[in-house]
């Protein structure tokens, strides 16, 4: 057997492996496509279905736009990741990341506005004119129709800095990049937070950090080196099957694992710890406020897990699809948990000191109408009533 013939051998066969592998790999892309065929259906009438978005009106619009939309989020530098750019009949962001805000006037007398704050301020479960800082430009706004014509020229300027699984160290580096861009005035900065401090650290992260899962993966996506990896994670099927897969397989585990669970809920050093770096936010954004003469309104939102509120049929559905998921033991250790920390913010002599420190956490108790998509966000009724008392705040002598 000659030299070429031997080469002729070894190429046909790598040849032959290189078919078969790519055959291979586009059938278990077909398989994959299938699969997630299935499960994307499975989604979607998970979305549509929800139990009180889809009876009211444009639920249905916006669940079908959070479907599509799943509110994606790319990398930003310093604070991790923010919404993707997206245009729909009920949810707009545009391309850094800023939710459209209905119900503003903008004149060179705008009072600007600044509100910060994780998915609740962004407006999870809700179209845009739904929002917290929707509610509260139409009512700021609309109280000067009553006013004379200089007092209308006036007017206010609402811009909603929310993100979705923000926490409020990532608020704290968003506001001091807002202040120091030269054509970004703000005579108001809001700050509605509190629940995202508790929920990143049930995710699994250390207190102050950010949401553990978005912060490595979308860090991962920001690698300008192009690589399998990177191209896989963007395009393949396969991976999006194994990965849906992995998930459940996690989320599964996570139910059985009440040893770390009870841990987190009698370790009085994590709520302590998380307390800690909620309050310093508050007081390092304090001291810029007043360095820059803005106007801050620091506000602990009502966490509808802790509610005492009587709940309505639906509501009652919805926490108790939230006990099954999370197990009895997990849902349990998170309300002793959240009520530990925010018992201690509450209590703490520094906050207590704060003249624009505001308590909203039981703004809901006595109210028997139906406010909550889940045990997390608002419905549009509940971000009216929290707008309202942000408008007396803003309005008080």
């Amino acid at each position: 057997m000659t030299i070429k013939n031997s080469f002729e051998k070894i190429f046909r066969k790598i040849g032959i492996i290189l078919v078969i592998s790519v055959l291979s790999f586009i059938l278990i892309e077909l398989i994959s496509k299938i699969f997630m065929h299935y499960v994307n259906l499975e989604i979607k009438k998970e979305y549509l279905e929800h139990p009180v978005i889809s009876k009211y009106p444009n639920g249905k619009d916006y669940l079908n736009d959070v479907y599509n939309y799943k509110w994606d989020r790319k990398f930003y530098p310093y604070y991790a990741f923010k919404e993707k750019e997206f245009k729909s009949k009920t949810i707009n962001i545009n391309h850094l990341g800023i939710r459209q805000t209905i119900g503003n006037c903008q004149n060179k007398k705008s009072v600007k506005i600044n509100i910060y704050g994780g998915s609740t301020v962004l407006g999870v479960g809700v179209a845009d004119d739904q929002t917290i800082p929707s509610h509260l430009a139409k009512i700021l706004n609309q109280t000067l129709k009553k006013k004379n014509a200089d007092e209308i020229k006036k007017c206010y300027l609402v811009k909603n800095e929310g993100g979705g699984f923000w926490v409020s160290s990532q608020d704290f580096i968003r506001f001091q990049n807002s202040i120091n861009k030269i054509d970004n005035e703000i005579d108001y900065a809001i700050f509605y937070q509190g629940i995202n401090d508790i929920i990143a650290v049930k995710k699994g992260g250390k207190p102050g950090d950010m949401d553990p899962l978005y912060s490595y993966y979308l860090s991962f996506l920001n690698n300008n080196k192009l690589s399998v990896a990177k191209f896989l994670v963007n395009n393949s099927n396969t991976f999006s099957a194994i990965s849906n897969l992995l998930f459940k397989i996690k989320k599964k585990s996570d139910k059985q694992n009440v040893v770390i669970i009870n841990k987190i809920r009698n370790n009085s050093y994590i709520s302590s710890a998380i307390s800690e770096i909620y309050i310093n936010n508050i007081l390092n954004n304090s001291l810029i406020c007043n360095r820059k003469q803005i106007k801050c309104i620091f506000i602990l939102q009502p966490y509808p897990l802790l509610t005492k509120k009587k709940l309505s049929k639906n509501e009652k559905k919805i926490f108790n699809s939230s006990k099954s998921e999370n197990s009895l033991t997990m849902h349990d250790s998170n309300i002793k948990l959240s009520e530990k920390v925010y018992e201690k913010i509450i209590n703490d002599k520094r906050v207590l000191k704060l003249n624009n420190f505001y308590d909203f956490t039981e703004i809901f108790d006595l109210d028997t109408q139906e406010l909550f998509v889940d045990t997390a966000h608002l419905l549009d009724l509940g971000n009216k009533i929290a707008a309202n008392k942000i408008f007396n705040i803003i309005k008080k002598p």
